[in-house]
């Protein structure tokens, strides 16, 4: 899959793949690769695919060639690759990232004026139990538990945290979400036939 054709805030580009090409291996860098080798196979053959999507997406929204295209994603307490990612290239340009997985497919999202961002991609739907989850974390009933919970899980990568941060603290507004206040703009479309993708952006600091 590539590039997706979505109603997404400007500047906002998602990319979607169930595999990698033949190259990711040689283009990680050596803090991803330390991590693909300390991963199960199953998490590393994920890790690889996450990486390639986010690479990919870049090269097709910027052109520059996938060599020199650069993901970071340093965790702010212990350096380990397994932060919220970002995106450089060999100009010194930089794109805020996020990458989310269902099933055996790894969904990349990029935003070119480097605001912070975030991506959930989940079932349209429900079960009756995982509703009266959602519920209970995020306080019910809801009309949209699995609609609330994408907006929420999404709020929570552009912030930063991911779900280090209580789910609880995110407020749904008209348009988006609230959290520590700061305001993110929320929006929810139909990645593919019973998948959807909710897209969270908030404002460059500064």
């Amino acid at each position: 899959m590539s590039r997706m054709p979505l109603r997404l805030p400007r500047g906002v580009h998602v990319s979607a793949r169930d595999s990698p090409g033949d190259r990711a291996l040689d283009l990680l860098t050596p803090a991803e690769r330390t991590r693909f080798d300390d991963e199960t196979p199953a998490r590393a053959a994920r890790f690889l695919l996450g990486r390639f999507t986010l690479r990919a997406l870049a090269l097709d929204v910027t052109g520059a060639p996938l060599e020199s295209i650069i993901v970071r994603a340093a965790c702010p307490h212990c350096g380990r690759e397994h932060g919220r990612p970002r995106v450089e290239l060999a100009n010194g340009r930089r794109m805020t990232a996020s990458l989310s997985f269902h099933g055996g497919l790894a969904v990349a999202a990029v935003d070119v004026g480097d605001r912070p961002l975030g991506i959930d991609v989940s079932a349209a739907t429900l079960t009756h139990d995982q509703a009266a989850g959602v519920e209970a974390v995020l306080g019910g009933p809801l009309r949209d538990p699995a609609r609330a919970w994408r907006a929420a899980e999404a709020t929570l990568k552009a912030d930063g945290r991911g779900l280090d941060r209580d789910p609880t603290g995110v407020r749904h507004v008209l348009g988006g979400t609230r959290l520590d206040g700061h305001r993110y703009r929320v929006v929810d479309r139909e990645l593919s036939p019973g998948i959807r993708l909710a897209v969270a952006r908030g404002r460059r600091p500064g």
